[in-house]
């Protein structure tokens, strides 16, 4: 491993710094108000990987990152360090009214910010942009990091099980079918933070497993829900919405590197599970003539593999549970060079029920046959997609 991630202690008291500051000073401009607001996620999340890097609570963690995942650690609290910096030094100059220099001065709010910033309000724009994108790269290093920590601690209970003189305890109930990587409930992903600009034509593709049903009353219902809401001349923000299984086979597809991760893979051939579309479709919500065309296109289109460009070309990957957005980000890493940079806008994996609540996974219905099971289904993905839209898109339901 080339060196050890470099302890945020740091960051998080220079934060800690500009956040009582910022509860200070009064009459900010929308831009700085928007920056102050994200200062204390920016602290919570720095707060849990600090924790997640102690060695003495959790060494199975630090342990399982590759010397590459250390370097772009240590380059992204280097970043947040100097975007925190920039904060700080923006907060005590508007307070004390001071300019380059030490001039104090009493501005419109434009001249204030360009002689303060020295520069355009555009920097303060771009600084706010890249703070949201530490968010996200934070939150994935504490996925990253809760997920290696909790397999860490699996294997060293299933060792000690077997250990001479211990009996093996049997299981007793049922358990969600298991996942290609296990991952813990708690801690996990923090509830995502809405994109710094609203977006408009944005690209969705929700993901599960086969692509036969989570996914496919996912897309179907964002589909309903958008042309509602184009019907009564609303705002739709988003172009396209698909759907698509990571364990099915596409020859076009990222095979190999899907085989780096060692996730098994079957052919595309299968049609949605209509017990699952009977689920979303078989009622009285908006029962409207394009119903059915949203319907029957949903279900006559056989399952689809992931496209290799999935991360360049969708703004949202949209997934069910933290397995599935641990082996994304595992496998973005594989495809992309995802920097921490505000300058990247694809390719944003996030977790359906946590725009409902923090770390809320969505499983599939077992047996695939039980329509009771598929409506309890349906009714944790409708709501956990409409506080997408909301929270992302700035959506207004039609009434």
């Amino acid at each position: 491993m080339a060196g050890s991630p470099v302890s945020p202690g740091e960051v998080i008291a220079l934060i800690k710094k500009a956040i009582d500051l910022y509860k200070e000073v009064k009459d900010y401009t929308e831009q700085i108000e928007k920056i102050g607001k994200r200062m204390p996620r920016l602290r919570d999340y720095l707060e849990e990987l600090q924790e997640l890097l102690d060695t003495r609570k959790n060494p199975g963690g630090i342990a399982s990152l590759r010397a590459t995942q250390v370097r772009r650690l240590n380059d992204l609290i280097g970043a947040v360090k100097d975007d925190a910096k920039d904060v700080y030094d923006l907060l005590r100059r508007w307070k004390e009214n001071q300019g380059p220099g030490g001039v104090i001065f009493r501005f419109d709010w434009v001249a204030h910010l360009v002689y303060v910033l020295g520069s355009s309000p555009d920097k303060l724009q771009a600084l706010g942009e890249s703070i949201e994108a530490h968010l996200i790269d934070i939150n994935r290093f504490v996925v990253l990091l809760s997920a290696f920590a909790h397999n860490a601690a699996m294997q060293q209970k299933a060792a000690q099980s077997k250990a001479p003189g211990k009996k093996k305890e049997k299981k007793v109930g049922k358990s969600p079918s298991p996942a290609p990587l296990t991952v813990p409930a708690i801690p996990a992903a923090r509830s995502p933070s809405p994109s710094p600009v609203v977006m408009s034509n944005c690209t969705i593709t929700f993901v599960d497993g086969d692509n036969v049903g989570r996914s496919r009353i996912a897309e179907g219902y964002m589909k309903l829900l958008g042309e509602s809401t184009l019907r009564k001349k609303l705002t739709w923000r988003i172009a396209s919405i698909n759907s698509h299984g990571w364990a099915v086979s596409n020859t076009a597809g990222p095979q190999k590197e899907l085989a780096q991760l060692n996730l098994a893979l079957k052919p595309g051939a299968e049609t949605p599970n209509f017990v699952a579309m009977d689920s979303l479709f078989d009622n009285k919500l908006l029962d409207f003539p394009f119903k059915h065309q949203v319907r029957t296109s949903i279900s006559q289109r056989k399952a689809r593999g992931l496209p290799k460009d999935l991360f360049t070309t969708n703004d949202f990957i949209i997934v069910f549970t933290l397995a599935q957005q641990i082996n994304l980000i595992r496998l973005r890493e594989l495809l992309v060079n995802f920097r921490s940079s505000s300058s990247d806008k694809k390719g944003r994996i996030v977790l359906l029920g946590d725009y409902v609540k923090r770390g809320s996974q969505i499983y599939e219905a077992k047996p695939f046959t039980d329509r009771t099971k598929w409506n309890k289904v349906t009714g944790k993905i409708k709501p956990a997609v409409k506080a997408f839209l909301k929270k992302e898109m700035d959506w207004t339901p039609p009434t």
